[in-house]
């Protein structure tokens, strides 16, 4: 009886230490989940916080914590993706967007986020692909349907680009993004009429969309209204005088009326606002070319080159040749299009760059301008290639032959090309020379 005693008070304390064990486990584990999610939201609150304020290495610092924590979870790896894309960081972030993905393939809102960053690397395929997987979840997601216009556009496809903006219209005809996007698709295939229309319709909806004054006055400058177009951009720019968008547009129309040096107070303004703003810095590199300063002008086209604007190369490669720098533009041009991916090399404005470095013919980048279903798209990329065909010829001295494929570039009526305006200026001065 001593013995079973002793057995029963042992079990006893032994069963009365595992009860307190197990207590004391559950409540450390509490402790452990209850400090997990506090610091979880610290880190959530920490990271939207910094990633609004634009601290993005810090956010995603922050973030990447919250993934180690919970690496099953999608949206941390969404976020990381958001803070990543905004630091610059397009393959970390499609990455991020590619794992969430692989975590919850119905996630619409990365689908969107990757089909952007796509977008944004130059990867119209991929990025439309992506969109229209976004749509497969949420068919009527209106910001999908508005970014598949842009990204069909960009690609190439002018009818398929209207087609989905319409598409987004009917299912909110009151949002002035919408109708601000279908009058730049308008424009870009020669309707600047309809654009002007479309931007005149936003502005009596809400008259204080700044956007839609800046591209009505850009689109009344195309159409030769210049007194109402500048009139449009100072008004934008009284509204807001850090806009660097009216500033680029005054700039233009500034610069097409050959008023030089007002064009290019206007831009240095600009590009002081904003060193990186790829249309300023373009516009200012047309503006440096037509007062002859070379160097300048390829110091911003360099600068569109490096932010992946697909004719910066070829405007630097074309300065390079007005400087007698030719050996060095066929080298650095033709180290661009040697790197360029395979679906990126067959898009336009890709052929002109070849043509500048000698692998095609003037008549081999004209067929190649006419390979679009879109009349008005064949137009613009003829207005192109006869552009820079004209350019070549005249730096032999075949001003007869320049002068003929200038002509080309404006009975493309293409008013809203770049190399339209150009070819305007290229025949003044040619005029002026006899």
């Amino acid at each position: 009886m001593i013995f079973g005693n002793n057995v029963f008070r042992r079990n006893l304390v032994l069963g009365m230490v595992a009860v307190v064990v197990v207590a004391a486990i559950l409540i450390w584990v509490s402790v452990v989940r209850k400090l997990n999610r506090e610091n979880e939201a610290m880190l959530v609150n920490a990271a939207i916080d910094d990633t609004r304020t634009g601290k993005y290495e810090k956010a995603i610092d922050e973030y990447t914590k919250i993934v180690d924590l919970y690496p099953n979870r999608v949206i941390p790896w969404y976020d990381r993706g958001i803070a990543k894309r905004k630091n610059g960081n397009l393959d970390g972030a499609i990455e991020d967007y590619s794992h969430a993905i692989e975590l919850d393939p119905k996630y619409e809102h990365a689908w969107y986020a990757r089909g952007y960053a796509k977008k944004l690397k130059g990867n119209f395929d991929e990025a439309i692909s992506d969109y229209n997987h976004a749509l497969s979840l949420v068919p009527n997601d209106i910001d999908a349907l508005n970014s598949l216009c842009i990204a069909k556009e960009k690609n190439g496809d002018w009818n398929g680009a209207l087609d989905e903006i319409n598409q987004a219209i009917k299912l909110n005809p009151q949002s002035v993004v919408l109708w601000d996007n279908h009058g730049w698709q308008l424009e870009m295939q020669g309707n600047i009429d309809g654009a002007i229309a479309d931007f005149s319709r936003i502005i009596k909806m809400d008259p204080g969309y700044l956007p839609a004054w800046q591209a009505r006055g850009m689109a009344l400058v195309y159409n030769g209204d210049f007194s109402s177009g500048m009139g449009d951009l100072n008004y934008v720019l009284g509204k807001d005088p850090k806009n660097t968008a009216a500033f680029h547009s005054r700039g233009y129309a500034q610069r097409i009326q050959g008023d030089l040096v007002s064009a290019l107070v206007d831009l240095d303004g600009s590009v002081e606002l904003d060193k990186n703003d790829v249309l300023c810095r373009f516009e200012r590199g047309m503006t440096r070319r037509a007062q002859g300063n070379l160097s300048g002008a390829l110091e911003d086209f360099q600068v569109a080159a490096k932010a992946n604007d697909d004719y910066g190369p070829l405007w630097c490669a074309l300065v390079q040749t007005e400087s007698s720098q030719t050996s060095q533009a066929t080298m650095e041009l033709a180290a661009y299009l040697d790197k360029l991916p395979k679906e990126k090399a067959k898009k336009w404005p890709v052929p002109i760059g070849y043509f500048l470095i000698g692998k095609l013919t003037a008549a081999q980048l004209l067929a190649e301008a006419d390979q679009p279903t879109n009349q008005r798209q064949k137009a613009d990329y003829h207005c192109d290639a006869a552009f820079f065909i004209g350019e070549i010829k005249l730096q032999s001295g075949d001003l007869q032959s320049a002068r003929g494929y200038f002509s080309q570039c404006i009975a493309s009526d293409c008013k809203a090309s770049l190399t339209y305006c150009e070819a305007r200026a290229e025949l003044a001065k040619l005029a002026q020379a006899k």
